[in-house]
């Protein structure tokens, strides 16, 4: 942002007859007239660079502590829709996640006697109950650049309904926890060098909003707002652990990014030759990606080293070994899948999570390059 006092300043130096300044508007002394000074094309590269900063400062500032962290090698933020109720999609073939529950207790009583706690949509009421208090800073974009007052906050929890293609319709009602499936989640993922985990950091979540169709089927889902997601203390964190009434653990699954696509803010990181060198040597205890028991290096081995016979057909017309080809399932590995264990502490209002394992995923294509399927290898437990 440029300082409108300085603009004045370098107005007034014009005028006196120095140098001007580029890119600014100058009166001649003499002469009524004004005229632009061009900016030249390292004062631009300049500028732009300082308006890229301005515009990342909001999001950067929750992890700059991590930027300059000297064990922190490697930091990436990502996107991706997380189910996080304690009913969540059962359909096989469209689950974001999956979900675990660890911990689910209905403290809303009064007298002895307990109130309907709507555990299928636990968390979103709880989330809708916090916006509704004024309980979440809350921001209109995923950068957390536009802050709502409060008012716009309730604007948003209670709005026309917009049907994709039709326009605005009548009235809704307020926004009710069965309108929320899905949650938007900003996430760090990054890179402890120094004790060879990745962890992961909450940076804002959006509850998603359903929008039917005309047939009442949802059509499409956008975020009602974001809420920042503050750093804690370990206290705050250990404390919100043991006191939340609903803690999870999720595995992505149809939400795990391509590692090409993160956002990478800091290092470098190779995720075939991490897997590489975990299977070689593990800093960390390995789990089969079937059952979660430990595995020993011979086994383990045989999961990522096998051999594909191939077969011809020769002149007679029957099936001969053509060749034996190798296989290493690292050089397949494009994703990293997460293992999450989620808390809400909802006397103190704290969403946070912690990662507590990982699991280099294979892309298996055919001869084509087309994808067939995706397996984790093994899991590396934290």
């Amino acid at each position: 942002m440029v300082d409108t006092q300085d603009l004045k300043s370098c107005d007034r130096r014009g005028r006196t007859g120095s140098s001007p300044v580029p890119g600014t508007i100058e009166s001649g002394s003499t002469m009524n007239r004004f005229f632009i000074v061009p900016p030249n094309r390292k004062s631009m590269r300049s500028l732009c660079i300082l308006l890229l900063a301005a515009c990342n400062f909001p999001l950067r500032a929750q992890f700059d502590d991590l930027l300059r962290h000297p064990d922190i090698s490697w930091i990436s933020t990502f996107t991706a829709d997380y189910e996080l109720n304690p009913v969540y999609n059962d359909n096989p073939d469209a689950e974001y996640n999956l979900l675990e529950i660890i911990r689910l207790e209905n403290r809303d009583q009064a007298n002895g006697l307990y109130r309907d706690a709507e555990p299928a949509r636990y968390l979103s009421r709880e989330i809708l109950d916090g916006l509704q208090a004024g309980s979440f800073p809350c921001f209109a974009d995923e950068l957390l650049t536009q802050p709502l007052t409060r008012t716009q906050v309730r604007e948003r929890l209670e709005r026309p309904e917009r049907i994709p293609g039709l326009g605005a319709q009548t009235n809704r009602d307020a926004v009710q926890p069965a309108d929320i499936d899905l949650f938007r989640v900003r996430q760090l993922l990054y890179f402890n060098a120094r004790k060879q985990v990745f962890e992961t950091r909450l940076l804002a979540v959006a509850p998603l909003l359903n929008l039917p169709d005309a047939e009442g089927n949802v059509a499409a889902r956008e975020p009602v707002l974001w809420i920042k997601i503050s750093a804690a203390t370990r206290k705050q964190i250990k404390n919100a652990r043991n006191n939340a009434a609903y803690t999870w653990q999720t595995r992505q699954k149809d939400n795990i990014p391509v590692w090409v696509d993160l956002s990478v803010q800091k290092g470098k990181m190779d995720l075939q030759a991490w897997a590489s060198a975990e299977a070689a040597q593990p800093s960390h205890p390995v789990l089969r990606a079937d059952n979660y028991a430990k595995i020993g290096s011979a086994p383990l081995h045989a999961l990522i080293f096998t051999t594909d016979t191939l077969n011809t057909f020769n002149e007679e017309g029957q099936s001969v070994i053509d060749r034996v080809v190798q296989k290493n399932a690292i050089n397949q590995v494009e994703k990293l899948r997460l293992v999450q264990h989620w808390y809400f502490d909802k006397q103190r209002k704290i969403l946070g999570c912690r990662l507590v394992a990982v699991a280099p995923v294979a892309a298996i294509r055919d001869e084509e390059g087309e994808l067939r399927y995706e397996k984790p290898l093994f899991y590396i437990r934290y």
